[in-house]
């Protein structure tokens, strides 16, 4: 694709010698190609744009955090799953020490 778009560039630049492409290597290439007849600026585009800081700390610091996050949770989960299972089924025990007996409306 890139290599149509230089062709194309190479033609339309005998007609409009400030022709150039935006996109192949601002911000490190972006997923699209413009072919611009005149410079970025006529068109209200940045002629060298930048990668905001708050989408920098997204990206590299607080999507793997949360990701550590969401791990952590499911470990303890899991964990308490396990405990749980390791410890029996401790509610059908008939030796509990239930302080109020229904049987006599109140306390034993």
């Amino acid at each position: 694709m890139l290599a149509q778009a230089k062709k194309r560039l190479a033609d339309v630049q005998k007609t409009y010698p400030k022709a150039q492409l935006y996109g192949e290597k601002e911000m490190g290439g972006t997923t699209f190609l413009y072919l611009l007849l005149d410079s970025p600026e006529v068109y209200g585009l940045p002629v060298n744009p930048t990668i905001p800081l708050s989408l920098t700390l997204w990206k590299d610091v607080i999507r793997p955090v949360g990701g550590i996050a969401v791990g952590g949770a499911a470990a303890a989960v899991v964990i308490g799953v396990f405990a749980n299972l390791l410890r029996g089924n401790y509610r059908s025990g008939g030796d509990s020490e239930d302080p109020v007996d229904s049987k006599k409306g109140g306390n034993k």
